[in-house]
């Protein structure tokens, strides 16, 4: 299956008089909303990529910091702390490329 499609529909009823008594216009409107949608994210970008990585910075340090806090750490407290880093780091990656 593809891509979902948005469409646009206009009618217009005319009067007993004419010839025509109604017109109808479809139009695909699916590029314009995914071109503004593009255009939207290049403009949020920019604000929200440096908030996101202030933000992101102290979960990473403290997932370093907590895994080498205590010597022996339990195996899934060594778990959780690396995958918490792992997830952060690989956040702050999308929203460098984004």
């Amino acid at each position: 299956m593809g891509e979902p499609q948005v469409y646009h529909l206009s009618q217009r009823r005319f009067p007993p008089e004419c010839t025509a008594t109604a017109a109808a216009v479809v139009k695909q409107l699916t590029r314009e909303l995914a071109a503004q949608e593009v255009a939207v994210w290049k403009k949020v970008s920019p604000v929200i990529a440096p908030r996101a990585q202030q933000l992101l910075a102290p979960i990473t340090s403290l997932a370093h910091s907590g895994r080498w806090a205590r010597q022996p750490i339990p195996a899934q407290s060594e778990q959780s702390f690396t995958t918490i880093g792992e997830r952060a780091g690989h956040l702050a990656s999308f929203i460098r490329l984004g």
